[in-house]
């Protein structure tokens, strides 16, 4: 295993340990540290903080990339595709997530919402 403080280096073991490429090690690292932010701050898929804690890593990694090896010339743009393509690998399936867990909690919870007065939980009445 690399030194601790050479990044670059334990993604390079991690992707040859792991077996997979590093567009997949995007998606799968990026769900893990969704839920483990969302386990450690005790929020729920649905809190926007989790999310925020994973864009903030992705960002930080991809700063790291951009400024650790330099592409020359006309190869920069390229290199930027990468990067940009390393954002949305790790971060469309927990967009997904954040906004299905949101918007359409009853796909998570197995109840569904109803505006019915019938149900006083839900409508702010006494049970009866």
């Amino acid at each position: 295993m690399p030194a601790p403080h050479d990044w670059h280096h334990i993604k390079e073991w991690i992707e040859r340990a792991a077996g997979l490429n590093m567009d997949a090690l995007h998606i799968h690292v990026g769900l893990a540290i969704l839920v483990l932010a969302a386990l450690i701050l005790r929020k729920p898929l649905r809190s926007p903080i989790p999310w925020l804690v994973l864009l903030a890593l992705e960002l930080a990694n991809e700063y790291y990339d951009w400024t650790y090896e330099i592409w020359p010339g006309p190869d920069r743009q390229l290199q930027a595709a990468e990067g940009i393509r390393d954002i949305w690998n790790t971060m469309a399936v927990p967009t997904f997530l954040l906004v299905a867990s949101r918007f359409f909690p009853g796909l998570f919870t197995g109840r569904r919402k109803t505006a019915s007065a019938a149900d006083p939980g839900e409508a702010g009445g006494e049970p009866g």
